[in-house]
């Protein structure tokens, strides 16, 4: 149940001591009380130690800003607005949810920034300061709800919940799936459930590949897809110009559509459309916060992380409204609200359809572009999400935990040493006049990756498309995407929306003292987030009705998501219940307890004056004498009272 729980002795027969070195003794320690550790043998191995990458490596603005963008734009702007028109049955109102979206994000992304900026807390040559780390939402959760916990600031419950949830639900099955899809009627074959799912475990399995065996080549290819969405997106926007115009010589609907008399005429009656439709609209939104979950690799993230966050999200903010706008004069409102017919593919079928005489071209394009984008996502999130899964590793509360959560050279950089290494090898000779070039230096290819956690990774996007091979690939895709809104999107939001609100309203958090933010802009950001997840949170138990219910059958009983997301949470609860059975159980028979202890290392970014940023980080998982780890007991001057703040 946890790396230490893995692999138990019953008899002590022997121990070894590591001490903490004393510069570090304010810093982040989840153990609150252990500062000298007697480690059981079985325990030598839980030993995780991970780098930050070199300076040179680390991500700049242009990074962070395709971090947010090729992860917000996916396939949601090409299937969002269907199901947000049919929810609404107004344009106006579809509008108006389409800048809720926008109000929602901003509100999003400046909590994130926020907790990314102030959270974790350390002393620093004596000042106390947030020092940025990767792990993103577990960071912030694991701040603020630090009880119950099995001891101070080791193995809390909302670190098992979130584990839980984050681990079954935070990939990409549901992109690899449409990816496969898509890619098929792309390529004009003929889309068959084996076929989809065969390229979807390619697509996972090529991202997770890429990530193990070149950072640099994951993050250039990620950034590379960026710049294409945005201008699929552009190409869209022109395109709408364009036909507005009548370079296409067909009629256009934005007087019918958009005029104040017309766009609100109609709306929906039933509550149900309007859930579906806003659920929609976050997901399509989703993913301003990838920079968090790897703040640790960010260069100068003080300044680089709210800069490149604030302008990939104002990119969108930009993009999605007139992308919608231009499906809007171009589709009359009888087809955007017909459930059989998607908008994206009514937009390409009236501008670029109308000069072909190729009936299929229309769809082509669009399943090409809804590829790309989704393969995009998939590249982003293998990146961002393993190292929340590495995080979560060096907590101490998965099975083999050092596999998980330590950092590998596996990198393109090894093979190339290896090459280059041997003079006359025929590899070496043929290719001389390319190897000397200094890209292809191995020093600049010699990353650490996350190799166990994008393992852990590729492993449960590979079961959740297997999971749902029962239904057909589109319904398989509609069921991941709920569930993973629902969960990551809605139910995560909301906490750590109510996290802020709670630092922000307590007087004994003195926030207000460690937060350089705004305190009215942090609550209202705050309120909005907490109200725009918790509106789903609670709708998608409301049973449907209405004209929305009537249009489609569902492939899946209603209540589907909502069951599924709250059972994986209350399995993570059940995981705490029981690692606390164990740990109780060992207390009794060897008389030991579970303790994690991190001891990070500091430097300036950049140097010699910057602030402080985490650089290295030695984690210690062990179950420990029990007498050793009493207040009484601290040795070489450690203090017995950690601040909350040394996490």
């Amino acid at each position: 149940m946890s790396a230490a729980m893995a692999s138990t002795n019953d008899q002590v027969t022997e121990s070894r001591t590591y001490r903490t070195d004393p510069r570090y003794h304010d810093d982040d320690d989840s153990s609150a009380n252990s500062a000298i550790l007697e480690i059981l043998p079985e325990n030598i191995p839980n030993t995780i130690i991970t780098r930050a990458p070199e300076e040179r490596f680390r991500l700049g603005y242009w990074s962070v800003i395709a971090l947010v963008v090729n992860r917000v734009i996916g396939t949601g702007i090409f299937n969002s607005p269907s199901t947000v028109m049919r929810g609404t049955r107004s344009v106006g109102i579809t509008h108006l949810f389409w800048t809720a979206g926008a109000v929602y994000t901003i509100a999003g992304s400046y909590l994130n920034i926020e907790f990314g900026l102030s959270t974790p807390r350390h002393k620093f040559e004596g000042i106390e300061q947030g020092i940025p780390r990767s792990g993103g939402t577990l960071n912030y959760l694991q701040y603020v709800f630090i009880w119950p916990a099995y001891r101070p600031r080791t193995v809390l419950l909302v670190t098992c919940v979130f584990a839980m949830g984050y681990i079954t639900l935070g990939n990409m099955a549901g992109n690899c799936l449409i990816f496969g899809i898509r890619t098929l009627e792309a390529a004009n074959v003929e889309v068959t459930n084996s076929a989809v799912r065969g390229l979807a475990v390619g697509a996972a399995t090529f991202a997770c590949l890429i990530h193990s065996f070149s950072r640099r080549g994951g993050i250039w290819l990620g950034n590379f897809f960026a710049i294409i969405k945005v201008m699929m997106l552009v190409l869209i926007i022109l395109t709408g110009i364009c036909a507005w115009a009548g370079a296409f010589h067909t009629e256009t609907y934005a007087n019918d559509n958009m005029a104040v008399n017309k766009a609100f005429a109609e709306p929906a009656e039933d509550s149900y459309g309007y859930t579906k439709a806003f659920l929609a609209v976050i997901f399509a939104w989703n993913g301003f916060d990838q920079p968090n979950y790897v703040l640790g690799e960010i260069g100068r993230p003080r300044r680089t992380m709210p800069i490149g966050t604030s302008i990939g999200v104002a990119i969108i903010c930009v993009l999605y409204p007139l992308v919608n706008v231009a499906y809007t004069v171009v589709v009359p409102k009888l087809d955007l609200l017909d459930p059989s017919k998607n908008v994206a593919l009514l937009f390409f079928q009236l501008t670029f359809g109308a000069m072909s005489d190729d009936k299929n071209q229309p769809q082509r394009i669009l399943s090409a572009f809804m590829a790309i984008s989704s393969f995009g996502n998939i590249v982003v999130m293998t990146f961002t999400a393993a190292r929340v899964k590495q995080e979560i590793a060096k907590e101490g509360i998965l099975p083999w935990a050092k596999f998980f959560g330590q950092s590998k050279n596996l990198s393109f950089g090894r093979l190339l040493n290896w090459i280059q290494s041997d003079k006359h090898s025929w590899i070496n000779r043929r290719f001389h006049w390319l190897l000397k070039r200094s890209w292809l230096d191995p020093r600049e290819h010699s990353q650490e990756t996350p190799f166990g956690a994008l393992f852990l990774h590729w492993l449960f996007t590979i079961i959740m498309i297997l999971a749902t091979i029962h239904l057909k690939p589109t319904d398989a895709y509609g069921v991941l995407v709920d569930l993973y809104s629902y969960t990551i999107v809605a139910v995560f939001g909301f906490a750590i929306a109510v996290g802020m609100l709670k630092l922000r309203f307590s007087k004994r958090e003195r926030w207000s003292e460690k937060s350089n933010f705004n305190p009215i802009l942090s609550t209202l950001a705050a309120t909005i987030f907490a109200l725009g997840s918790a509106y789903p949170i609670i709708t998608s138990w409301i049973p449907p009705n209405g004209s929305f219910a009537k249009q489609k059958k569902a492939a899946v009983a209603w209540f589907t998501a909502p069951t599924v997301a709250w059972s994986i949470l209350g399995f993570g609860m059940l995981w705490y219940i029981g690692f606390n059975l164990y740990a109780m159980r060992r207390s009794r028979k060897d008389g030991v307890e579970f303790q994690v202890q991190k001891v990070p290392e500091f430097d300036r970014d950049p140097q010699p004056e910057g602030p402080p940023v985490q650089v290295h980080e030695t984690v210690f998982l062990a179950w420990v004498a029990e007498e050793l780890s009493r207040p009484g007991q601290i040795h070489m001057g450690m203090e017995q009272n950690r601040s909350r703040e040394s996490f």
